[in-house]
């Protein structure tokens, strides 16, 4: 069983309070194939020990940590065919971490659980496996709800600006409807909670055995959200 971390719920190796242990695939991969630890940094040190007590300390947030949360969203969405994309900000040592950058990953997030047929809700309390785990109580000291079904310090609907100078404030989902951005407030600094909330698993599909009611044939399938099934097939 793999070890989570006790915010995102992502896998976080053996090793996740040293130094060398706390780089993305440091450890090798697991069976689907995926980075051990998932993310570099995982579960973040902070201050006041919002990951527990072992995780007390100080880390920094760092390009890299925006950095491998685009390339996994992007090639998400680029596996669920989303059109058009979400145009993430460069980033590189020369730029730090802005709001826009949390923005754009939160967009890409909800498209994803949109075209998946799934919720935030969904999304913040399961693992790698669509298992439900247990939230971190620090969320609710956050100000989120229990369960959680929004990000911590969001203004829906607040304008930002894009990297090319255009102000957003609203996007479209792949069922067509316009969602309010969910903004980051033009107060509020980054902080670890924000890259923990877009660090959770996103489960594409599980396995599945389908049995016909009248004749009993088995198919197997993917599943996606709560009640579809794609990629049938007889056993």
């Amino acid at each position: 069983m793999a070890n989570l971390c006790p915010t995102c719920h992502s896998d976080i190796g053996t090793d996740s309070t040293s130094t060398s242990g706390r780089i993305q695939g440091v450890q090798g991969t697991d069976s689907e194939g995926n980075p051990v630890p998932k993310w570099s940094n995982d579960p973040i040190f902070t201050k006041f020990g919002l990951n527990g007590s072992p995780y007390e300390g100080r880390d920094n947030i760092r390009v890299i940590h925006i950095k491998e949360i685009q390339t996994i969203l992007q090639d998400l969405e680029t596996e669920l065919g989303i059109t058009p994309q979400t145009a993430f900000s460069d980033i590189d040592i020369e730029t730090k971490p802005a709001r826009r950058h949390i923005i754009e990953l939160r967009e890409s997030t909800e498209k994803i659980l949109n075209s998946l047929g799934l919720t935030l809700e969904d999304y913040f309390k399961t693992d790698s496996e669509g298992n439900d785990q247990p939230q971190n109580p620090k969320i609710a000291e956050l100000g989120g709800n229990d369960p959680q079904d929004e990000w911590i310090d969001t203004n829906r609907g607040e304008l930002y600006i894009h990297t090319d100078g255009s102000i957003g404030g609203t996007f479209t989902l792949p069922d067509s409807t316009t969602q309010q951005s969910p903004t980051l407030p033009s107060r509020i600094h980054i902080r670890a909670i924000h890259i923990e909330d877009l660090r959770h698993p996103i489960v594409v599909g599980i396995p599945a055995i389908l049995v016909e009611a009248e004749s009993g044939t088995l198919y197997k399938a993917t599943k996606r959200g709560a009640v579809t099934f794609v990629d049938a097939e007889l056993c």
